[in-house]
């Protein structure tokens, strides 16, 4: 998976249409800050587009809201599917452990990855039966989906607005538990550099956050994503803060067009604190787990539907382009 910048580079070189799913931020590690430097990149990118052919797509609302702020464009919503994984979970799960995912990336997570060591071990004293077995995983394992299919459930400490993982899980149909709100700001928002956020250095915050000179008109329409920062809208990038997502109200606004509030009436369980998360767990039976995963079978296919639609209109596409350019005709 490339940067989103090389795309126009290569499109230039090239003299062909592009198709791209974008998953982070559209200039995230551009090696340039100077103005000009920056400038000419956004003539690129206004170029490749262009050119017929050319489409693009994001893998959440968040990120369609975010390039539509900076370049004028509703690219369309296709959501990551997560068919590398290969595994499927089963219910009952061969193992009755939970897993933990990323329980040491930072500060909030492996707080909250000892707190729950602590509820679980007090739980554990009172109620040994309902007590939870956690299986804390940090960041130098590395359990193959087979192996991660095999547990009675997950949980996920975020870390951005849309992260790989989720996904994963989700195609698997894991039972996912994830922090709801009010919880989930304190994982989401702190650590979203590949959004753009947070980013220090003020030359390159000015480069990653920059706005197309173009901002033409949105040629793909999604009614259910914000159009502008408008009537009431707030600025998702702020050209002189580095802490556009500062505000608790700014946070909520926009939490409903990350993944994780998308697949959370999805399928994917919330939970608002460690006893909440205790409870649910010692509640989830195997018919649960089921009925769990029915809805999560469900959404995704909804979302494959969505996501390999456009992939076979827009590969058609730029091959019809390519044909005509070679004077194959149709």
């Amino acid at each position: 998976m490339e940067p989103f910048w090389l795309a126009p580079l290569l499109a230039s070189v090239l003299n062909a249409p592009v198709l791209v799913q974008l998953n982070v931020a559209m200039l995230l590690e551009f090696p340039a800050v100077d103005a000009r430097e920056v400038a000419a990149w956004w003539g690129l990118f206004r170029a490749m587009f262009a050119a017929p052919g050319t489409a693009a797509a994001v893998t959440s609302l968040f990120l369609q809201a975010q390039a539509l702020e900076q370049c004028g464009r509703r690219f369309v919503y296709a959501p990551l599917l997560g068919l590398h994984t290969r595994a499927k979970a089963e219910s009952p799960a061969p193992r009755r452990e939970v897993m933990v995912h990323r329980s040491d990336d930072s500060f909030a997570q492996e707080g909250y990855a000892r707190l729950l060591r602590r509820f679980a071990a007090l739980w554990g004293r009172r109620a040994p039966q309902l007590a939870p077995r956690f299986v804390f995983i940090g960041q130098e394992d590395r359990p193959s989906f087979s192996e991660q299919a095999q547990y009675r459930a997950l949980v996920v400490f975020p870390r951005q607005p849309h992260e790989v993982k989720l996904a994963d899980a989700f195609a698997m149909e894991l039972v996912t538990f994830v922090p709801d709100e009010p919880l989930a700001h304190r994982f989401v928002w702190p650590f979203a550099r590949p959004f753009g956020f947070w980013t220090r250095e003020a030359d390159h915050r000015a480069a990653m956050w920059g706005r197309s000179p173009w901002r033409a008109a949105a040629p793909d329409c999604e009614p259910r994503a914000p159009a502008r920062a408008l009537d009431g809208m707030p600025l998702m990038l702020e050209p002189n803060a580095s802490l556009s997502l500062a505000s608790l109200a700014v946070q909520r606004f926009w939490w409903p067009w990350t993944e994780w509030a998308v697949l959370l009436q999805a399928g994917v369980q919330g939970f608002v604190s460690a006893p909440d998360l205790l409870v649910q767990l010692a509640r989830l039976g195997s018919t649960e787990a089921s009925a769990i995963q029915v809805r999560m079978r469900r959404a995704q296919v909804q979302r494959r539907h969505r996501t390999l639609r456009w992939w076979r209109r827009a590969a058609g596409a730029a091959c019809h382009q390519m044909r005509r350019k070679s004077g194959g005709g149709k």
